[in-house]
């Protein structure tokens, strides 16, 4: 009995070493390897398989391209699965990564005929159906939202039109970075100066131009008002003829820049009829600019070198450049011998801004 088993091992053996193929289950290999189930081409039973040497850990470099381990739990960025070695890049890769398809039900769909990848799903599973409602993304490396993209990011329900893109809207928010971090073209939504958006040219961010109406204030006074003599005075109880401002202009006639810009700036009012001015006497119309904790003082004088009575008065009128919050306010300083009451005509008390 020996003797046989000897004898049919080394038959074995000598077959082996003359074709170069070895069979599992099989005297008639059709390959170097070729192992069959236990039901060649039958029902896989629970024992078939080829099981590949199996590692806790990828810790530690192969030594050959084409090594095969199966890792039996993730560890550190390696996910369960088998790897193999890839000696030219000197890391374990994922068997089967880059042929690994997308079963999930919102997965991509390939479409050739418009060189194009969508979406066939909707995350419940069901199919999708309206196109401006899909995602796509050309082999170009376009997206389109809802439309076949025409620009690196499209929206529009219709890219290519010259008269109407339709419909189609996006959401800019704001950031912290500078100019010259977020990198030139970059833009940004700045919620302070009334809104407005911002691009970046690499060094500074830039406000976009609105073409949105102009700011503009008309506001008259006609109630009384006593004011004493050798002091400049704030004109308070304006009512408005035309606002649009939002509430950057008050009764107390202040007016809060909301945003920075130019700005047309007039003031004028008059005394009451009558009113006695004494000899080398004077009237002035005042602007006070105030930014943070400085104010300033813009005024034009009205002088009367010869005692009478009369209707004494001044206008102004100038261009400011404010910073947002700066504030703007009318006063009055007049020398004309004591206190004197402003008339209560309309028409005569009036305080204007106008956005450039």
């Amino acid at each position: 009995m020996m003797k046989k088993n000897i004898t049919t091992f080394t038959a074995l053996l000598l077959g082996c070493i003359a074709y170069g193929q070895v069979g599992i289950k099989t005297t008639a290999p059709e390959s170097t390897l070729d192992i069959r189930a236990t039901n060649h081409l039958g029902t896989v039973s629970a024992t078939d398989g080829l099981l590949a040497p199996r590692v806790n850990s990828l810790a530690g470099n192969g030594s050959v391209d084409g090594q095969l381990v199966y890792l039996t739990a993730a560890s550190g960025s390696y996910a369960k699965g088998l790897h193999y070695w890839d000696q030219a890049t000197v890391k374990w890769i994922p068997f089967g990564q880059a042929m690994a398809p997308d079963n999930s039900d919102d997965a991509w769909a390939n479409d050739s005929g418009n060189n194009r990848l969508h979406l066939v799903n909707n995350s419940n599973g069901s199919p999708r159906t309206d196109a401006t409602k899909n995602v796509y993304i050309t082999d170009s490396g376009k997206l389109g939202i809802g439309t076949n993209p025409n620009t690196k990011v499209d929206v529009r329900r219709n890219p290519t039109s010259t008269t109407d893109p339709g419909v189609g809207i996006i959401a800019i928010g704001g950031t912290a970075d500078a100019a010259n971090v977020a990198g030139a073209g970059a833009l940004r939504y700045q919620s302070t100066s009334a809104g407005q958006l911002l691009y970046s040219d690499g060094e500074n961010w830039r406000a976009i131009e609105k073409q949105s109406t102009r700011l503009s204030v008309i506001a008259q006074k006609t109630s009384a008002q006593s004011i004493p003599d050798q002091s400049s005075t704030h004109i308070t109880d304006w009512s408005t003829i035309n606002d649009n401002s939002g509430g950057a202009f008050n009764a107390n006639g202040t007016f809060t820049a909301p945003r920075a810009g130019n700005y047309a700036v007039s003031f004028s009012y008059s005394f009451a009829a009558n009113t006695s001015i004494v000899n080398n006497s004077r009237v002035e119309a005042q602007v006070e600019i105030t930014r943070g904790s400085v104010i300033t003082l813009r005024k034009a004088v009205i002088g009367y070198p010869v005692a009478g009575t009369g209707q004494p008065g001044a206008t102004m009128s100038l261009t400011l450049r404010l910073e947002e919050g700066d504030q703007v306010r009318p006063k009055i300083f007049q020398y004309l011998g004591g206190s004197r009451n402003l008339t209560t005509v309309a028409g005569y008390n009036l305080f204007s801004v106008v956005e450039l």
